[in-house]
């Protein structure tokens, strides 16, 4: 096999991968707990797998699920709501960041979590023979930590000895070029790295220089108005674009809590395929630039290359 996405339901031929995928979502998540918040709770693989349904039914294939070894992933679970949905899910590898991070990412060894992050791809994860297709979301607070950094050195390692891709977490988007300088510093194959949650922190220029160093622009908080309108979203894509960056860009809604879903009046996982790929057929982008955002560039980010 070539190129290939590495899926809980098992390998698939990235050729043969023929719909529309999300590359920051969460399918089985909770960060309850830390946050004390009962809607941070995303423990319901029955109402997930209806509406990743929808997800499916407005052409969507692939789902990255990036809820972490230490925020609910269950890779059985996946495997569970990959088959009742007929969505293709990704299961990561790889730590959070800050309050979220366990023991061993404090006190272990940068060799010992690589060799985790290796296993969980390489063989499978907690004893299934269910194996990882990323490494992330891995993250730096507002205040980087130590421990944060050695989980990135980790994933460097493990990036280097696997090709999977790595996506990080980012403070609001305000320390993505540290951690991208930190990527390159230790070594990482910056052309499968996408750095998260840049549409919010909306400064083009930043924008920019982390396109042209070769990672991915993640603008993947879309129907997050909390946030900020999609609206803004749009002209960050379209700047990119005009820029002639427009293939390092990634665009996922983050669907990371109870009321993100349709069943509690929220977005849900259908929500770039639906409305905001209108927003952005009337801004005027191509059929063409829109499959690069929902085809084409996040396939190249998470396909590995096999031998």
């Amino acid at each position: 096999m070539g190129r290939f996405v590495r899926t809980v339901l098992g390998d698939i031929s990235s050729e043969d991968v023929k719909g529309r995928l999300l590359a920051h979502e969460h399918v089985n998540f909770d960060t309850s707990k830390i946050k004390h918040d009962s809607d941070a709770c995303l423990i319901e693989p029955e109402t997930i797998a209806q509406e990743l349904k929808y997800f499916s039914e407005a052409g969507g294939e692939v789902v990255v699920d990036l809820s972490t070894i230490n925020t609910g992933r269950n890779p059985k679970t996946l495997e569970d709501i990959a088959l009742k949905s007929g969505v293709r899910i990704v299961c990561p590898t790889g730590f959070y960041f800050g309050l979220y991070l366990p023991l061993r990412a404090i006190s272990g060894s940068v060799i010992s979590m690589a060799e985790e992050f290796v296993r969980d791809i390489t063989e499978g994860i907690d004893g299934t023979d269910i194996k990882a297709g990323v490494i992330g979301e891995i993250g730096w607070g507002q205040q980087t930590l130590p421990a944060e950094r050695r989980v990135f050195e980790s994933a460097v390692i493990a990036q280097e000895t696997t090709g999977a891709a790595i996506i990080t977490h980012t403070y609001f988007g305000f320390n993505a070029i540290e951690e991208l300088d930190f990527l390159e510093k230790t070594g990482a194959n910056i052309e499968k790295v996408g750095i998260g949650h840049m549409d919010l922190y909306p400064d083009p220029e930043i924008h920019i220089e982390v396109a042209k160093r070769g990672a991915y622009v993640c603008i993947d908080n879309i129907g997050r108005i909390d946030y900020r309108p999609d609206s803004e979203r749009v002209k960050m894509i379209r700047l990119l674009f005009e820029k002639g960056l427009g293939d390092r860009v990634i665009i996922s809604s983050d669907v990371s809590r109870k009321s993100h879903l349709h069943k509690y009046g929220g977005h849900g996982y259908d929500h770039v395929l639906k409305t905001f790929v209108s927003m952005l057929n009337e801004e005027g982008f191509s059929k063409y630039e829109v499959e690069l955002l929902l085809h084409e560039n996040p396939l190249r980010l998470i396909s590995i290359s096999g031998e």
